[in-house]
């Protein structure tokens, strides 16, 4: 009780990272299990675009995003699927877009995080595409433009043919500094590299196409604008950025563990 009473304390009054002050706090009982992102485009009908499997670490009192990997078959998580649908249709959320988290427990209960009439953040727009094969923004503009074809793909069990995984990058460093160029231009190289999103987006015009990258790799001519970090990373918002990745599992998880081996070197000393 002493610690709630102090966290609540701690955070009254305080500005929110949108700019406004927190005047009010909802509790959430802790839920240990796997958490879900459900993506969803409704009109008539829902049509599941993409799910995604988190993995979250703890640091201290911090809760920081790992890594998100694409679900690759609705009959994976079918639970959490029939969950989502019936949630939207609870809340009344019939049209456009909607962004749901969810939990399953390990006793296998699902049970609601927060759910968003909206596209999820974070999203590349066309590059999605590529990479998961459909992008939300697509399936609601056939919605709304190609309502036939958005209900046959709504009766259609969700399945994603692509592997992804979105690697969340978060600097250990006190003060804000420049990122290591250097580092930024031998992970767009990686064979499985798709795109950078959120703060590392800009970059994307200077990226090397699939087919030049073992050029680019051999030459070190992948030349990237200046960009900084925001200092320590405390939750998503000031992340450095994230990276998305697609290809076999095996080649996929071993560019993982090398972009995570060398992130320390990613982050340079503030001047």
């Amino acid at each position: 009780e002493d610690e709630l009473r102090s966290a609540i304390e701690n955070t009254i009054g305080k500005t929110n990272p949108l700019g406004g002050t927190i005047d009010t706090l909802l509790l959430q009982p802790y839920v240990r299990g796997t958490e879900y992102v459900v993506n969803v485009a409704s009109r008539n009908g829902t049509q599941v675009t993409d799910a995604w499997m988190s993995q979250k670490k703890c640091s201290g009192s911090l809760i920081l995003y790992q890594r998100e990997d694409l679900v690759r078959s609705s009959s994976d998580v079918q639970g959490v699927v029939d969950y989502v649908k019936q949630t939207l249709d609870a809340l009344g959320i019939r049209n456009g877009p909607s962004h749901t988290e969810v939990m399953r427990t390990d006793e296998g209960e699902v049970v609601l995080l927060e759910v968003n009439p909206r596209f999820q953040g974070c999203r590349p727009h066309a590059r999605d595409a590529a990479a998961l094969g459909r992008s939300a923004f697509e399936a609601v503009a056939d919605s709304f433009l190609r309502p036939a074809i958005f209900m046959a793909e709504a009766e259609k069990p969700y399945t994603s043919e692509k592997a992804v995984c979105q690697l969340f990058l978060a600097c250990p460093c006190e003060q804000a500094g420049a990122l290591n160029k250097e580092m930024l231009s031998l992970i767009a190289c990686l064979p499985t590299f798709v795109t950078f999103n959120r703060e590392l987006y800009p970059l994307n015009r200077f990226c090397p196409r699939q087919g030049e990258r073992e050029w680019f790799s051999r030459t070190g001519r992948v030349v990237f604008p200046p960009i900084r970090c925001k200092g320590r990373t405390t939750y998503l918002l000031n992340s450095p950025g994230v990276i998305l990745l697609s290809d076999a599992d095996a080649t996929r998880e071993a560019d993982y563990d090398l972009i995570r081996r060398n992130e320390r070197g990613l982050y340079l000393p503030a001047e």
